[in-house]
């Protein structure tokens, strides 16, 4: 709504002056305020819409759009913090709560049928492991990224012990043309990392997890 009345905002103010009702009219203040809920809420508009228009899966990208919007809201949090201006101090609270209403939903990604999101990313072959390397995630010498590890060896020790002698190792291959429209959304390339020397792999999650992404 806010976006369609900042680009009629000239017809707004036309209609205000020919049919004489100047009290509905929004001032420069008014415009400039409208302006900062735009920019605070854009990130919200863009991962709303974008991920709504896409098919294939996106689990494996939950954990990156939280990241994206919490870096978001605490990036805007640190630059109203300074402002005195009564409704920029409004805005700020309103962040404060919109990033623990966040928090809130964060939480609740443990609770969906034990760590889904986690071995969503992990089994991402663009993602692996490696994802729960980067800064985000440092707190505690990365043991988010060792409990996952462990949660899906778990998980799939099941699956690995009906693999037969005669099975192949798995080999694998990148997919690069699937999903790309969910990696558009993304500002930053993922890096890659160079590919891991050939070894002797004791199961296919071993060789899928060393393997380069």
């Amino acid at each position: 709504m806010l976006r369609r009345a900042k680009r009629l905002s000239s017809a707004f103010d036309r209609y205000c002056v020919e049919h004489d009702q100047p009290q509905f009219k929004i001032n420069t203040e008014e415009w400039r305020q409208i302006d900062y809920l735009l920019c605070l809420t854009q990130p919200f508009y863009k991962w709303t819409t974008g991920l709504s228009k896409i098919k294939d899966v996106t689990v494996h990208n939950v954990f990156r759009v939280y990241n994206k919007l919490f870096d978001h809201l605490e990036a805007s949090i640190r630059q109203l913090e300074r402002k005195k201006v009564p409704w920029k101090q409004a805005m700020l609270r309103a962040l404060c709560a919109g990033k623990e209403k966040l928090s809130v939903y964060y939480h609740k990604t443990e609770q969906i049928h034990g760590n889904l999101y986690a071995i969503g990313t992990i089994l991402a072959p663009q993602h692996k492991l490696q994802f729960f390397s980067k800064r985000d995630w440092a707190d505690n010498n990365f043991e988010w990224r060792t409990r996952y590890k462990n949660y899906l060896e778990s998980y799939l020790e099941g699956y690995q012990h009906r693999r037969t002698e005669n099975q192949l190792p798995l080999r694998v291959q990148s997919s690069r043309n699937r999903g790309e429209d969910m990696e558009l959304l993304f500002d930053e390339d993922t890096p890659q990392s160079p590919s891991q020397p050939k070894r002797s792999y004791h199961d296919e999650l071993t060789q899928y997890l060393d393997s380069g992404m």
